[in-house]
Parts: C-alpha cells; sequence; structure tokens
C-alpha cells in the first residue's frame, strides 16, 4: 500500500497544529502518514502538550524522535513527531520533516501543510487522482479561503525582480498605491476570476501553506532551499520545478480553511523585515538574474535596510 506524507511544522502554536490534525482525521478516506516538527519551541509545556496530542490521537502509533535517523530506508508510523532542537525556519524546519519522508518507500506523494489550515471536506483522494491524470504535473493546491473570501495568495504568477526591489526601495510604504498594484497583478484569481469556473488552471506559484507534490520528484529537488528561513520558499522551488517542464495547477472545486498568521504573528517585524530581504537576496542571487540597474537598486535596497537594522539594534541596547 501506498501512503500520502503530510508534513506539519508546529513552532508554539499547538492548538493550530491539533486543529489541523484533527479536521485531516476527520475528513480524509487516504491512508496518510503524519509528520509533525516541532521547529525548537522554546517552552517544554508546548512539546509535552504536542507530544501527548500525537500519543493520544494516534493510540500510541507515534514515534518520538529527537535526532534524524542514520538508516537510509525506513517505514513510518502513522505520526512520526520530531522535536527539532532549534527553530532554522520554514525551510530546514520542513526539511527535517523531509528527511524522514524521503526514507520512507512507502510514500506516493508529500503534502506540505502549514499547521494553521483546517479541513473541511475529503479532498487527499481527488488531489492523488489529479496529479495522476495530468501529463507533467509539479505542485498542486486547492483553493484556500478565510473567513471572508477566497484567499488569492493560492494562486500566483512569478514576481518580476522590480515587484520585489520596489517594496523594499520604498520601505514598504504603499505610496500611491505602488506596492499594492504590483502586488495585486501577481494574483490570478484577482485578475481573472472566471478561472474558479474552470476544473483546474496553471499557476507559476501556489501557497506555501499547502503544496502537494509527488514524493520523488520532491525528493529529486532535495526539498526546500535551505538558505532561506522565510518567505520566497515556493517560488524558488516553482521555478526548479519550471526549468524541470513541470506545471503548477490550482484546483477550485477543492478547497481548504487558512487561519493565516498564527506563527508569525509571534515573530517581531524586524526581524520578519531581516528574513524577507535576506530571502529575497537568495532568490536573486541562485533563481533570478539581475540587470545591471536591478543590481545597482538592490545593493542599494541592501544597504538602506542594512543601516535600518542597525538603528533598531542601537535603540535596544
Amino acid at each position: 500500500m501506498s501512503y500520502i506524507g503530510i508534513v506539519v511544522l508546529n513552532y508554539h502554536n499547538v492548538s493550530d497544529t491539533e486543529d489541523c490534525v484533527d479536521s485531516i482525521l476527520k475528513h480524509n478516506s487516504a491512508p496518510v502518514k503524519f509528520i509533525v516538527v516541532d521547529n525548537g519551541s522554546t517552552e517544554n509545556s508546548t512539546r509535552e502538550r504536542l507530544t501527548s496530542f500525537c500519543m493520544e490521537r494516534f493510540s500510541g502509533d507515534c514515534h518520538v524522535v529527537k535526532d534524524s535517523s542514520s538508516e537510509s530506508t525506513v517505514t513510518l508510523p502513522r505520526c512520526t513527531l520530531f522535536l527539532s532542537p532549534a527553530n532554522e525556519g520554514y525551510a530546514r524546519g520542513n526539511n527535517k520533516g523531509l528527511e524522514f519522508a524521503f526514507k520512507d518507500e512507502t510514500l506516493s506523494h508529500i503534502i506540505i501543510l502549514n499547521n494553521d489550515v483546517v479541513f473541511e471536506s475529503d479532498i487527499i483522494p481527488s488531489l492523488v487522482s489529479y496529479y495522476s491524470s495530468l501529463e507533467s504535473p509539479g505542485i498542486l493546491t486547492p483553493l484556500l479561503h478565510n473567513r471572508k473570501k477566497e484567499e488569492y495568495n493560492c494562486a500566483r504568477s512569478f514576481p518580476d525582480n522590480w515587484d520585489i526591489i520596489v517594496p523594499f526601495l520604498l520601505f514598504n510604504r504603499n505610496h500611491r498605491s505602488i506596492i499594492s498594484k504590483r502586488r495585486n497583478k501577481q494574483l490570478i484569481i484577482l485578475n481573472n476570476p472566471d478561472c474558479l469556473n474552470k476544473e483546474l488552471f496553471e499557476i507559476d506559484v501556489p501557497s506555501g501553506s499547502f503544496m502537494f507534490i509527488g514524493m520523488k520528484l520532491f525528493q529529486d529537488l532535495g526539498g526546500f532551499d535551505p538558505d532561506t528561513f522565510l518567505y520566497y520558499e515556493e517560488v524558488i522551488i516553482c521555478k526548479r520545478l519550471e526549468r524541470l517542464g513541470k506545471h503548477n495547477y490550482c484546483i477550485p472545486g477543492l478547497s481548504a480553511f487558512h487561519k493565516g498568521a498564527g506563527t508569525t504573528s509571534k515573530s517581531g517585524s524586524v526581524f520578519l523585515q531581516k528574513c524577507n530581504i535576506e530571502s529575497a537576496d537568495v532568490y536573486f542571487r541562485k533563481e533570478s538574474k539581475l540587470t545591471p540597474l536591478q543590481y545597482l537598486a538592490w545593493a542599494l535596497t541592501r544597504m538602506l535596510w542594512g543601516m535600518k537594522f542597525y538603528i533598531k539594534r542601537k535603540e535596544l541596547q
């Protein structure tokens, strides 16, 4: 029997992780194995609660580990809970879970799932079916929605380099709506709402909150780029899929609820800004060549933000 591996990253916010896992157990008929990674939560009570939850929900068929196995192949239990010693961000955190997944030959597909996503219906079998029917699939995503409307971020076009540089140059101040216009032009559903009437439609980039991908394909890609801490991980992986001739799709007939910002809301804005600009720098160095003018603009941007971070550090001393 083949299984779907579901990698869920937890950082302090155990309530969301419990809701996420419980929603899948309630709304799923596909054979799945959970790989829950606690990404260095600093409070012992968080880890104790998460451990108790996993052991209870999976009737003891849960392996709690504190370091990666050295074995080349393993057969994972229904749930693997990895208690990581440190928070190394989205990419490395998920990669820790993927290390276990890549060793289990019974896994055919992987779902990268934010812990603040809640299943409302039995969508995994349909994702498997769509994936097998497509000629060169990369990543599939359902339509994500929040309490108010569809979440446009789950279906995007690739940003051009100026779409990334300009908001930083403006220090994220939306003067004359310049930033919002640049961001909105990447949102496929916003610009073409008729695509919601299609069975599926092609996208460049899904939300990093929910990504369904073939196990072997993801393994060949090596997982996420470990040089990013937060932001641009899904853009980087999709650029690499594009070079392989793979196509990503959103399936509007399938949906899930995304609470949003459960973990990042707990982090300071300066820290998040620093993560954002550093990940953008990784993207430019590895995946998107800058023109001479863009290179100068980005160098100026890095210098200005470096001065801002320096001043902030001085204020806190």
